[in-house]
């Protein structure tokens, strides 16, 4: 391969294929200008000149045209190129240039098969890209990144090269200068280098006269391997401490610093990155950090007070860290976001770290976007480790990516909470959200901690409608997709008096139990729980003259949220609200104990009478006034036993509206049907033997079981048992409080204790109610204990 200069006195140079053989100048002055007559090049000759600057210039012909020059170029698998272009004016799509690296055409205009890279394309930040040519068909294999600059003058300096593997690497200087920075790399083999080098500009009438191309050398650099650089992306480099507030100091310099690190296996150069806080920023310098390893950062006068720590860069400015909170972020080159932090004083959670001498660390260096969760206070003796590992161990974090918590702010907003940050490209991206039900995400925005998106609807929800948002092509910042990418949601109805209904009350519990309100859905809405307050009032002592003697001395208490974010309550449910779930469970069989919503505030509930109210805004949606007296006459003490109401529909004022619990319920039914509830129609009184035939011990069917049904509350069983012969063998029940249903069970054992005998027994069954009347039942069973 040659290599070919031309450079001052535009001189052409060979050079042989070894890099390390003598050049060999071929001079020719061009003293006319004229570039008609230079050996080696073809093409539109005469629409090229050298300027007295030694520049090869197109000639001011006041023509629009395109022209080029190519000359021939050896074979090879790898080669470099370097140099310098100027265009005085702002390139564009009809006013560009190429430079053929190679072509296997020496006539540009024609089918060829080679790359070219062309500078031109609209917009004030032009690109350079890299093209392969396919015949008459361009394919561009690397798009560059925008380049600011004079948007009158275009002057920049390109150092190209492609190793044996087709690896390309473009690196380029846009001062015009030899500070090389990179630019782009791809890579593409699809053919050799060789053939022909080759230049073509492109231009309007306007523009003729304005193209400058100098300092062109191509040289084959032999084996050397085009090592891909870093490409910065979220987590190339971590944020891993902070130290906004150095005193007191203890052993350290007395200095804010941050820390980085690299968790990479190549090393990184710092000389395009930058640093910035909520008011300042800042730009590293040559700094660099090896795979693997630490970097402290500061202020460049305080470079000399952590040398004995490790490596250290300055900056100036350093943008100061505030002791109270910032929002810290790392930059890559092009502006790409690598690392931020958001840290508050909140963040130590060791008392007293917050006042100042101690860091902030980061707990799990292989999660480099978790948030809060992932710092803490150091624990070093220090306060603090630059320049080292951190003293916190490193915890397991989960890594799957989950949607926390879906929100609805309004009737066009959601808000969606995830476990850890989204990928932000994706998560911004409103086609992927769909919604059903005629709904659509018109945009997504992040919210301020980055764990969060809005998304704005093209249209309001419909209350009481089921909608499904489906979450497509998400995953987090390290790669992990999305579990669990659909979730159901409606913006619930609103409440109106008398839909939700106060349907069961324990005021008085027994000692170590708890005050529960049992709630109903009469309604045919689906509502939500944080749309509800329960507030109660009253007390203990005998009512004072004048003041309401269904509720005592006290007002009722301001309305307490029954729930802090959305709780669907859908039509036929119970919900059982209390602030010690656990002690209910103690004394009640709680059977659906998904029902249960645990208040961290609720209202106080005296024992001897008050109220309970239920209300929406300034709306009462529900109230039940409470007293003592309302328990069964029968009940001496009423402690640990619940007042239930007897049916939905009844308002809760009426007289006997509420019946105490029955006792074959455990005096309480929490989240599930009360056992004095009516059944509609008022059905007749009804006694069923279910085992009539039983065996005690024998493991299955060794209960006898007398189901009841009644159609009316409060009443008092008498239960015993005779044998064959007339001799009451088992007093069952005295005095029991039934429910409107239920069960009682015999286990085929006398008052005693012990087994009965294989025989046909007896069961009588007297029914009490409260207005004196009364009812005989006599069922027959059988005991077949084994022999």
């Amino acid at each position: 391969m040659k290599t070919f200069c031309f450079r001052l006195s535009f001189l052409l140079c060979a050079l042989m294929l070894d890099p390390a053989a003598v050049t060999a100048q071929l001079t020719d002055h061009f003293s006319d200008g004229d570039f008609t007559a230079s050996p080696g090049w073809n093409g539109d000759t005469t629409a090229w000149q050298v300027d007295d600057r030694f520049r090869l210039n197109n000639r001011d012909t006041s023509l629009s045209q395109t022209v080029y020059l190519s000359t021939s170029l050896s074979n090879s698998k790898s080669a470099k190129w370097e140099f310098l272009l100027q265009m005085n004016f702002d390139p564009s799509s009809s006013n560009r240039f190429r430079i053929y690296l190679s072509s296997t055409n020496p006539s540009l205009n024609e089918p060829l098969q080679g790359y070219f890279l062309q500078i031109g394309e609209s917009g004030p930040e032009d690109g350079f890209d890299l093209y392969r040519q396919d015949s008459l068909a361009a394919v561009r294999i690397l798009e560059g990144p925008a380049v600011n600059r004079n948007p009158d003058t275009l002057r920049c300096r390109f150092h190209i090269q492609r190793d044996t593997s087709g690896a390309w690497e473009i690196r380029t200087d846009p001062s015009g200068g030899k500070n090389f920075r990179f630019y782009g790399f791809v890579r593409d083999n699809h053919y050799e280098i060789g053939g022909h080098l080759g230049l073509q500009a492109r231009y309007t009438a306007s523009r003729s006269g304005k193209f400058y191309f100098d300092d062109l050398r191509v040289t084959n650099p032999g084996n050397a391997p085009v090592i891909p650089p870093v490409l910065a992306a979220w987590g190339t480099l971590i944020i891993t401490e902070v130290m906004p507030d150095p005193a007191p100091v203890e052993g350290l310099p007395d200095a804010e610093f941050f820390e980085l690190y690299n968790p990479t296996d190549s090393t990184i150069h710092l000389s395009e990155w930058t640093w910035s806080d909520n008011r300042n920023n800042s730009r590293f310098g040559d700094d660099s950090l090896v795979a693997g390893s630490w970097l402290i950062v500061c202020k460049t006068s305080d470079t000399s007070l952590f040398s004995t720590y490790g490596p250290v860069a300055g900056l100036s400015p350093f943008p100061s860290l505030n002791n109270s909170g910032d929002q810290l972020k790392l930059h890559g080159p092009f502006g790409i976001l690598v690392d931020s932090l958001s840290y508050a004083d909140n963040w130590y959670g060791q008392p007293g770290t917050e006042e100042g001498g101690t860091s902030l660390e980061r707990i799990s260096l292989s999660l480099p976007c978790f948030p809060r969760a992932n710092w803490s206070a150091s624990r070093a003796l220090a306060g603090w480790t630059p320049g080292r590992s951190g003293s916190l161990d490193e915890i397991v974090l989960g890594r799957v990516f989950l949607l926390q918590t879906l929100r609805i702010r309004d009737e066009r907003t959601l808000e969606l909470i995830f476990n850890t940050f989204p990928q932000t490209i994706l998560s911004l991206a409103a086609d992927n959200y769909a919604l059903n039900n005629g709904a659509s995400v018109a945009h997504a925005e992040r919210i301020t901690d980055g764990q969060g998106i809005l998304l704005t609807l093209n249209e309001p929800l419909r209350r009481g409608s089921l909608y499904r948002l489906s979450i497509r092509n998400m995953a987090d910042c390290y790669g992990n997709p999305l579990k669990h990418a659909e979730h159901e949601f409606l913006l619930p109805q609103l409440p109106e008096p008398g839909e939700v209904v106060i349907n069961e009350i324990l005021f008085n519990p027994v000692e170590g139990g708890a005050d529960y309100v049992e709630i109903y859905n009469r309604s045919g809405k689906i509502l939500d729980l944080k749309d509800l307050q329960l507030a109660g009032g009253g007390n203990d002592s005998p009512a004072a003259p004048g003041s309401n003697p269904s509720t005592g001395n006290n007002p009722p208490s301001a309305g307490i949220f029954i729930a802090d974010s959305t709780t669907l309550f859908r039509p036929g449910e119970y919900r059982l609200l209390t602030r010690y779930p656990e002690r209910v469970a103690a004394h009640h069989l709680l059977l659906n104990p998904g029902v249960v919503i645990r208040m961290e505030h609720f209202p106080a509930f005296y024992n001897k009478s008050g109220s309970c109210m239920l209300l929406y805004g300034e709306k009462q949606i529900d109230q039940v006034h409470y007293r003592e007296e309302m328990h069964a006459r029968l009940i001496i003490d009423p402690e640990g036993i619940s007042l239930e109401k007897i049916h939905f529909d009844l308002p809760a004022g009426q007289a006997g509206a509420f019946r105490s619990a029955s006792a074959t319920s455990g005096h309480g039914t929490p989240g599930y049907q009360n056992s004095q509830f009516l059944e509609e129609g008022n059905p007749a009184r009804q006694i069923t033997l279910v085992n009539r035939v039983f065996s005690p011990g024998n493991g299955l069917g060794n209960w006898l079981q007398i189901h009841y049904r009644f159609p009316e509350p409060n009443l008092i069983a008498g239960i015993r048992i005779f044998d064959a012969g007339g001799r009451m063998v088992r007093r069952l029940a005295a005095n029991r409080l039934l429910g409107t249903t239920g069960i009682v069970t015999w286990n085929g054992r006398d008052d005693r204790g012990l087994s009965l005998q294989t025989g046909l027994y007896i069961i009588h069954m007297v029914i009490f109610s409260t207005s004196g009347s009364v009812t005989r039942f006599h069922r027959t069973c059988v005991v077949a204990n084994k022999v």
